[in-house]
């Protein structure tokens, strides 16, 4: 309990009881946090005139239209249509309330779901609107296929996790691309989703002990800031953020 205690005692707030998913217990130790951003290409949206990041969702939709030309190959946003899709629906459409219950995002203040408000309804109809600026094949993408475009610059709008740093700075380089808030819808708000990924040990593994090593190492505070440095992630361990591991 003790070893636990020292691994768990630094976490980044919210980390640790965001994974208690059941029966409140953590099965697993969160080693990176992952939450929604906006990605750009400047180098693309420039020779179309479209210097500002769109902070709002009705400018995006309107960039996205604009540089929208299938006869040059050149569509606006980069939709996602399998895999873990629901992230970026939902991301799209929180923004069109300001009354999000923050324990639930699927839930307004008042405990009723937000699919049983009409803004939902319009926040599905903006969705289909931004699938309109992407290739039609897009409703078959995932992550790879959401990145291989966007470093093409087919599509130079992009919602994805910091995870994708890393691999944009791989294939693009750092200087080819920008990161910016998500853009606001109709309510007035973002609501970006959370995640988080971890290592856990399983009941019937013959090597606990030394599972349990290597949670230590690869949490500790100057091996998860050198993995997500790399990686794109954010670190879970607050000392990360008040010294300088980066």
């Amino acid at each position: 309990m003790k070893q636990l205690t020292n691994l768990t005692k630094d976490l980044v707030t919210g980390v640790l009881e965001a994974a208690r998913t059941y029966k409140n217990t953590a099965y697993l130790l969160p080693n990176a946090i992952y939450v929604k951003t906006l990605f750009l290409r400047p180098d693309i949206t420039s020779k179309y005139n479209l210097t500002k990041i769109p902070k709002t969702m009705d400018e995006l939709l309107e960039y996205c239209r604009m540089l929208t030309k299938p006869e040059q190959n050149q569509y606006g946003f980069d939709f996602r249509g399998k895999g873990y899709l629901t992230a970026f629906i939902d991301t799209v459409i929180t923004s069109f309330s300001d009354d999000i219950d923050p324990n639930c995002m699927y839930l307004k203040r008042d405990g009723k779901l937000i699919f049983e408000d009409k803004r939902a309804l319009d926040g599905i109809n903006f969705y289909l609107e931004l699938f309109k600026t992407s290739p039609k094949d897009s409703i078959n993408w995932g992550f790879d296929e959401q990145v291989n475009p966007f470093v093409s610059g087919i599509t130079p709008y992009l919602f994805q996790d910091p995870d994708t740093v890393g691999l944009l700075n791989e294939l693009l380089g750092q200087d080819k691309y920008q990161r910016a808030p998500l853009p606001i819808g109709k309510g007035g708000k973002a609501y970006p989703t959370i995640g988080f990924a971890g290592w856990g040990i399983t009941s019937y593994s013959k090597y606990k002990d030394t599972a349990w090593k290597f949670l230590e190492f690869f949490n500790s505070p100057q091996i998860n800031a050198l993995w997500c440095k790399d990686y794109g992630a954010l670190p879970v361990d607050i000392r990360v953020y008040h010294r300088s591991l980066f």
